[in-house]
C-alpha cells in the first residue's frame, strides 16, 4: 500500500471534461506525469513525530488504514 497515492487519484477523479462539460474523457499524459512524480511512499519521512514529506506537492492519505483500524475495533468489540 501506497499512502503517498493520492495525486494520482485526485487526477484520474477529475479526468479532463470537454468544453461542453458533459463528457469525462481521462486526464492528460502531462497531467498524469505530473501526479506520478509525486507519488513515492519512501520520500515520505517520519523523524519523531516530524513528518517530512521530500517531493513538493506530495500528499499522504492514511484513512483506509484508519478504518482498517476502526473495523478490527468494531469487531473485537463483539467478540469476533
Amino acid at each position: 500500500m501506497d499512502v503517498s497515492v493520492i495525486p494520482s487519484i485526485l487526477t484520474w477523479r477529475k479526468g479532463f471534461v470537454d468544453s461542453f462539460e458533459s463528457e469525462w474523457k481521462p486526464p492528460l499524459i502531462n497531467d498524469i506525469v505530473s501526479a506520478k512524480d509525486k507519488v513515492d511512499y519512501p520520500k515520505v519521512l517520519l523523524r519523531g513525530n516530524i513528518l517530512i514529506k521530500v517531493i513538493d506537492g506530495q500528499m499522504i492519505d492514511l484513512s483506509a488504514i484508519a478504518k482498517g483500524w476502526g473495523w478490527i475495533n468494531y469487531l473485537n468489540y463483539f467478540g469476533i
